[in-house]
């Protein structure tokens, strides 16, 4: 089990349930179920992934500019997905004013 982490190994394999979220999040949203936008569920998960690889790049030792890299790659997607949502919340508010 500490091979699990002091390699990194951990981290791949939370990647791929994260790939397999992915998946389900294309699902529900292809058929029109409530909830997030796929570009929303998208960036949220790109931010936590480049955040993963920040954190598998320290297990295993690398250089810090590479790690430095990912954390960010990791702020560029938080950044772009709270941009997301603050112009969502815009959008709404300003269609609730309307029906009032």
């Amino acid at each position: 089990m500490s091979k699990l982490f002091s390699d990194g190994a951990i981290v791949d394999w939370i990647l791929a349930l994260m790939v397999i979220e992915a998946g389900f999040l294309a699902l529900f949203y292809s058929r029109k179920l409530p909830g997030l936008p796929l570009v929303q569920g998208i960036w949220a998960l790109a931010g936590g992934a480049a955040l993963l690889m920040a954190l598998r790049y320290a297990l295993r030792g690398s250089p810090w500019q590479s790690i430095a890299l990912w954390l960010i790659v990791a702020l560029g997607a938080h950044a772009v997905d709270m941009r997301n949502r603050i112009a969502e919340r815009r959008r709404f508010e300003r269609v609730g004013t309307r029906i009032k």
